[in-house]
């Protein structure tokens, strides 16, 4: 995209137009329960998938970094106390004649 049609895309998500979704494919037992999701709360399927999809947009985005999430992971576990060994002198290579 070009800097001003990117421009012009950035400008209609912001200007608080509404637009519609149309979503193919989705299993039929993915559709009821959504459905019930939606009765139990009182809403509209149309209404519930509404929040979810603002939900998750409004959601910060996570960062995939491996070590942060292992870390975070362990964290909420209570994290893990590990006895690192002293370092030792390097090992030397194989040789191979």
């Amino acid at each position: 995209l070009s800097m001003q049609a990117l421009h012009s895309v950035h400008s209609n998500d912001i200007s608080g137009a509404m637009t519609q979704i149309t979503i193919r494919q989705i299993d039929d037992s993915v559709r009821f329960k959504l459905k019930m999701r939606a009765a139990a709360k009182g809403r509209s399927l149309e209404a519930e998938l509404r929040e979810i999809i603002t939900q998750a947009a409004a959601e910060e985005t996570v960062s995939h970094n491996v070590g942060r999430s292992i870390l975070a992971r362990f964290q909420r576990l209570g994290g893990v106390k590990l006895d690192i060994p002293p370092r030792t002198r390097e090992r030397t290579g194989p040789t191979f004649n």
